[in-house]
């Protein structure tokens, strides 16, 4: 008989932030919130992948810091735990990047990746946010966004 190790996949509070933004209303509320939890946690990286998780209400279950440089490196496994343990009914997702940039293809792709997996997932993708410190890009607002 072969030994099987078991897991219990439990959601660790790294860090705590009192915000009056308690659900979010809009793109810009979530640029806002982004910016914020980006600037704590880019510790130099190029790049950093957020996923706020939300609620049926859009209240704000968790944000997620997600290891990638690359969009290409980015599976919807990873994006998608966090909201599957809190249950979340939606998420948005950001690449936070300091300095200037464009939305490439892949970014498209993956954003489109997404929102199919989180239609399979009963899991709805409200947005996908490429940030930097002086501008934004949404796929949602530009209509690139699950196509």
């Amino acid at each position: 008989m072969e030994s099987m190790s078991l897991y219990r996949a439990e959601m660790v509070e790294v860090d705590r932030f009192s915000t009056k933004h308690g659900s979010i209303k809009d793109t810009v509320e979530a640029i806002y919130l982004f910016r914020t939890f980006a600037e704590v946690f880019h510790d130099g990286q190029p790049n950093i992948w957020l996923v706020m998780n939300l609620d049926q209400e859009g209240r704000i279950l968790g944000v997620e810091v997600i290891p990638a440089e690359r969009s290409s490196q980015l599976r919807a496994s990873d994006v998608f735990a966090g909201a599957i343990l809190r249950k979340a009914r939606a998420i948005m997702v950001c690449r936070y990047c300091p300095s200037e940039m464009t939305p490439c293809q892949d970014e498209q792709e993956l954003g489109n990746r997404l929102k199919k997996a989180g239609i399979v997932l009963g899991i709805e993708v409200k947005d996908f946010i490429l940030v930097t410190k002086n501008r934004y890009f949404s796929l949602m607002e530009r209509r690139e966004f699950g196509s």
